[in-house]
């Protein structure tokens, strides 16, 4: 942490650097205080995709799912192929009970760009959605 801060004392306009020290509070489990660094990381890149594949993260991790999927879209608008931003959206609409859209976001997972993405557990949340709508 003490080196995000030296690099922020250093340009105050890093937004990598606000990222950075998210990453270290979503780490040790500080979801709220992760997300209030993806945001500072937002106001000064709004194009950094990672700030808000965190922030929705962070949000996703305090129930706040509503937020959680308004920043995991915006991720996939600057990174249309983020498979990892997929499977997220698709977590977070299964908490809202939105199986469409959670099947519709793992279908994309599917054939995004996730080379590190777990398919065989994405397969197994779609037919599990898929069941809750009595689809086959």
């Amino acid at each position: 942490m003490d080196h995000y801060r030296r690099a922020l004392s250093l340009s105050a306009g890093e937004a990598q650097a606000y990222l950075g020290i998210a990453n270290v509070y979503r780490d040790q489990w500080n979801y709220t205080d992760a997300a209030e660094q993806y945001k500072k990381a937002i106001q000064l890149n709004p194009n950094a995709a990672k700030a808000y594949e965190g922030l929705g993260s962070a949000y996703y991790l305090l129930s706040r799912y509503d937020e959680a999927i308004e920043q995991l879209k915006k991720t996939i608008q600057l990174s249309p192929n983020d498979a990892w931003a997929y499977d997220s959206l698709g977590d977070a609409y299964i908490k809202l009970k939105r199986y469409d859209d959670a099947i519709a976001a793992w279908m994309r997972v599917l054939g995004g760009d996730g080379e590190s993405i777990d398919r065989g557990g994405v397969d197994k949340k779609i037919r599990a959605a898929k069941q809750k709508l009595g689809k086959k």
